[in-house]
């Protein structure tokens, strides 16, 4: 029997492994696109003699580690075989990262669910694997018909490839301008740029996105102006300055925040070219200087970047000057009267021009009491000294014109200066005024009856019958003690008017300071108790010197005594005579000698009694020390305004800064003449309405009525009532009952001006006081 010496070996199948394997690749930037690689081909195999079975693909893993990093998480990603599929999940949160599946014909699937770490953070395109490549297997199975099998296995660990995704920024939109303006030099402009920047921070989440300012160091093309230095650029840490080029102060700087928002603060003005626009605009020569770097850096650490160039995204506005006059309206006093005016130089500060002031095409207004006009000529310059040290703007000039309205006589001219003090106040000044001279004489006057007495009353012009009260000048002259007290002498002269007469005086018995001798007035000699001005031999005044007052009716300028050569004249070397001056407001000057004299015709000679200041004379009194003279004439002086027409002044002052931005301001002076036809008002002053005006008032004259029209009363153009020529003078009472302001004001020498306001009603903030 050999039936089972017949041996029939099986023939089992076979397989290996061949070939390049496939790598499967899957990019973090597309997420949900996964990778398939057929591993078919990289198994070499062989039914055999059996024939054809199955052929199955699987897949293993070394469960734990595998190298790879959850970025969302920071958890190390772990690998484990859940049914046929490997599973890469965090190891803490057990979040699925990635899985690998195999599909019956080899086709093996790389599906990435989360972003994992990549060491590089400078490749927004790095690569990462598992640390080993035996960590994940893919095993081929072969069976054959009767059911034997082989297999063979290729490690795939490292066949799995995770790209990374950077982030992703662009800049995208309109870019906004930050505008500062020197006119408002503390207010900085802070613009958002975060909406120019379009950004992703892909697949590996949110890291970071920040914001750096770059700079091209060096020239800006701008000028500081105060400095006229350049104005160079340059990186202090984040923050971006403008410097001047030499002396290195601060102008501007750029700043950007964690949000994207930039801030321009501007220090310090910056010159501009177009003198003619007092907002025009400035920016820096290229746009490149100054740049913006938005960062956007993701979860893993890959950053991009994208860069504005904003330099000319930086504007700097200018700021003009301003410049204010307000009208100043007066008359023709000597008196310097006010204005008020107001500047501002602005962030760029003062020119070297500074403020120019001129008058309107050199040549102003008369206006007749008819209300014709004719026009005068006028001058006006700065002069060499301004500003003076105080700050204040000086200018002089000269008006030529028919003043007292009379075309027989010749025009004349006046100067008068224009001061704008750095306080806010303007003065013009009548250096003579329009003034003229009345000069009465003694020897045009006659005694009124009586005498001899101590008291004698001199009228000027005489009249044939003279008696008092008179319609000519009263001169009242009275026997002095020589050594009464001035306050005394003061009790009989008065303080203001009326004057105390003759017969007030000439009491029984005289008054204390009143010298019994008889007054002699006449044109043979002034003297007590004769013609002759006597003193005793004592260079020091006593009680045995001749001592007389004059106090005439009206308010006098100076007064001129005359000395005629008889008794030898005045020797100022061997002689002493004296006199004092009592004012109108109740002051007198010290005890002055005589020492200067003029020459006069027939040989007499001459002195001048004038007034120091604005205040006028109410007396004087002589004293003869030593020596005798004969006083044959005394002289009273009186200037008064002789202006016949208003005269109206237009000028234009202009004020220039440093960058040539120049302001411009009109403004009037309207001089008012006396109105002798008005028997209500010395003076009616008319202002405008909606202007700023300064009404001044005299009170240094007669005068002592006046109206003023036009006087605003709302903010800001309040006007202003100005009080020159007493400064110790009180608002005694604002009347406020009707329609208009009645204000009263008591003068230190007696006088009660009264001033109308109509149509309005002022209070006592309205009212300063102005030259003395």
């Amino acid at each position: 029997n050999i039936g089972q010496n017949l041996v029939f070996k099986d023939d089992g199948p076979s397989i290996s492994t061949t070939g390049a394997e496939p790598t499967l690749t899957v990019d973090e930037t597309l997420l949900a696109t996964d990778a398939t690689q057929s591993y078919a081909a990289n198994f070499n195999s062989a039914f055999g003699a059996d024939g054809a079975g199955t052929l199955t693909y699987a897949l293993g893993v070394v469960a734990g580690a595998s190298g790879l990093t959850d970025t969302a998480s920071g958890e190390a990603v772990n690998l484990s075989l859940n049914g046929t599929v490997v599973e890469g999940r965090t190891a803490l949160g057990n979040q699925l990262v990635f899985t690998v599946s195999v599909a019956a014909d080899g086709s093996v699937t790389l599906d990435q669910l989360r972003a994992v770490v990549h060491p590089d953070p400078t490749n927004p395109d790095d690569s990462t694997s598992l640390t080993s490549d035996n960590l994940v297997t893919l095993t081929a199975t072969i069976t054959d018909k009767e059911g034997d099998s082989a297999q063979a296995t290729l490690n795939i660990g490292q066949n799995l490839v995770f790209k990374d995704d950077g982030p992703s920024i662009s800049t995208t939109g309109v870019e906004p301008t930050l505008i500062v303006d020197e006119t408002l030099l503390t207010t900085d402009d802070t613009q958002s740029f975060a909406a120019n920047f379009n950004s992703a921070f892909g697949a590996d989440g949110a890291g970071t996105l920040s914001y750096a300012l770059g700079v091209a160091a060096g020239a800006s093309g701008l000028t500081d102006t105060a400095s006229g230095q350049a104005v160079n650029l340059s990186l202090n840490g984040t923050v971006v300055e403008g410097r001047t080029a030499t002396s290195n102060l601060l102008v501007f700087t750029v700043g950007v925040a964690a949000n994207g928002s930039v801030t321009l603060d501007q220090l310090r003005a910056v010159v501009h070219s177009d003198p003619n626009n007092p907002d025009d605009s400035r920016t820096l020569t290229s746009d490149n200087l100054v740049t913006l770097t938005a960062i956007k850096t993701d979860g893993d650490g890959d950053s991009a970047q994208a860069t504005l160039n904003i330099g000319q995204n930086l504007v700097f506005k200018d700021d003009g000057p301003a410049l204010s006059f307000g009208n100043l309206i007066g008359t023709g006093s000597v008196l310097a009267q006010s204005g008020f005016w107001n500047m501002a130089t602005g962030a760029d500060g003062l020119g070297a021009a500074g403020l120019d002031i001129s008058l309107v095409n050199n040549q102003f207004t008369l206006v007749r009491p008819d209300n014709t006009t004719t026009t005068g000529t006028g001058t006006l310059t700065e002069l060499a000294q301004s500003p003076d040290v105080n700050g204040a703007y000086q200018f002089a000039g000269t008006l030529t014109g028919d003043f007292d309205n009379n075309g027989a006589t010749a025009n004349t001219t006046v100067d008068y200066t224009l001061t704008a003090y750095a306080d806010g106040r303007y003065a013009l000044d009548l250096v003579q005024g329009f003034s003229s001279t009345i000069v009465l004489s003694s020897a045009d006057g006659s005694l009124a009856a009586g005498g001899p007495d101590s008291v004698r009353t001199l009228l000027i012009p005489q009249t044939s019958n003279p008696a008092i009260p008179s319609t000519s000048e009263e001169i009242v002259f009275f026997s002095a003690k020589a050594l009464a007290s001035t306050a005394d002498i003061l009790t009989g002269i008065g303080l203001g008017a009326p004057d105390p007469t003759e017969a007030a005086l000439q009491t029984n018995p005289l008054p204390s300071y009143i010298d019994p001798a008889a007054m002699n007035v006449s044109t043979s000699g002034i003297g007590v108790g004769n013609n002759v001005f006597q003193g005793d031999n004592l260079a020091a005044i006593s009680a045995a010197d001749e001592s007389f007052v004059i106090n005439p009716e009206s308010l006098l300028t100076g007064m001129k005594v005359f000395i005629d050569n008889s008794v030898a004249g005045y020797n100022t070397a061997t002689e002493d005579l004296y006199y004092r001056i009592y004012y109108a407001d109740g002051s007198n000057s010290s005890l002055v000698e005589v020492n200067t004299l003029t020459p006069e015709a027939g040989g007499q000679v001459s002195f001048l009694v004038q007034k120091e200041g604005t205040t006028l004379i109410d007396a004087v009194q002589l004293t003869m020390g030593r020596g005798d003279v004969k006083i044959p004439v005394i002289q009273f002086i009186q200037q008064s305004e002789s202006l016949a027409s208003d005269v109206q002044l237009a000028f234009s002052a202009t004020l220039t800064d440093k960058d040539g931005d120049s302001a411009t301001s009109t403004f009037a002076a309207n001089l008012f003449a006396n109105d002798p036809a008005n028997a209500t008002f010395d003076f009616s002053l008319v202002g405008t309405i909606g202007k700023q005006d300064a009404f001044n008032i005299d009170l240094s004259v007669n005068e002592n009525l006046y109206q003023v029209s036009g006087f605003d009363v709302g903010s800001g153009t309040q006007d202003k009532l100005v009080l020159n020529g007493d400064p110790n003078a009180v608002v005694q009472s604002i009347n406020n009952t009707g329609a208009d302001s009645v204000v009263t004001v008591a003068e230190t020498g007696g006088q009660t001006t009264t001033i109308t306001l109509v149509g309005a009603h002022v209070q006592s903030t309205d009212i300063f006081f102005g030259s003395a």
